[in-house]
């Protein structure tokens, strides 16, 4: 029988610092060139480094309201599945999204270079994870042991491309729901 996890595997120091801070980088460069930012509605927030949950904020410029992101830096080829609507479910890690329950949580493909804009990005609403159920499986990262993740329907991923076309992202429906 395999041992599981009560939530989250431990904390890997090597692992955030390989790709926290990219993660992070690739999220700013994608929310700098979102329409919310671009229209000079919002500002970025200076990222937060708590390892909690929240890592980047948007704030208005019209009544001061914050909204929040937790980054995910995936690996190209889960990123580009999950992306595709290949998997009936996206995992979301078990993190303290009751801190942001009105945010978001952002996967960004850590294989993107940092020296272009990046082409695509998908969200899920925090309020969207909060209704999902959980399960537990074996990954590449939880040490042979079962982790519990939020299995979010993929159908509530909004996932977006970069239009050269209008020099912003797109929201699009993924090729297994179009």
């Amino acid at each position: 029988m395999i041992e599981e996890l009560a939530g989250r595997k431990t904390f890997d120091p090597k692992l955030y610092a390989e790709k926290d801070n990219k993660g992070k980088q690739l999220a700013i460069r994608i929310l700098a060139n979102s329409l919310l930012v671009k229209s000079g509605d919002y500002g970025i927030l200076k990222p937060k480094e708590d390892k909690k949950c929240g890592d980047i904020r948007l704030k208005s410029r019209l009544d001061g309201t914050i909204v929040n992101f937790e980054i995910e830096a995936s690996g190209y080829e889960r990123f580009l599945l999950n992306f595709d609507g290949k998997y009936s479910e996206v995992n979301v890690p078990m993190k303290n999204f009751d801190a942001i329950p009105d945010g978001y949580f952002m996967c960004v493909n850590s294989g993107d270079s940092l020296d272009f804009v990046p082409k695509r990005f998908y969200m899920i609403k925090v309020s969207d994870i909060f209704k999902s159920n959980t399960k537990s499986n074996v990954n590449k990262y939880s040490d042979g042991k079962k982790e519990k993740f939020y299995k979010v329907p993929s159908q509530l991923v909004l996932r977006y491309e970069w239009s050269e076309k209008y020099g912003t992202y797109k929201l699009i429906k993924s090729k297994h729901h179009r």
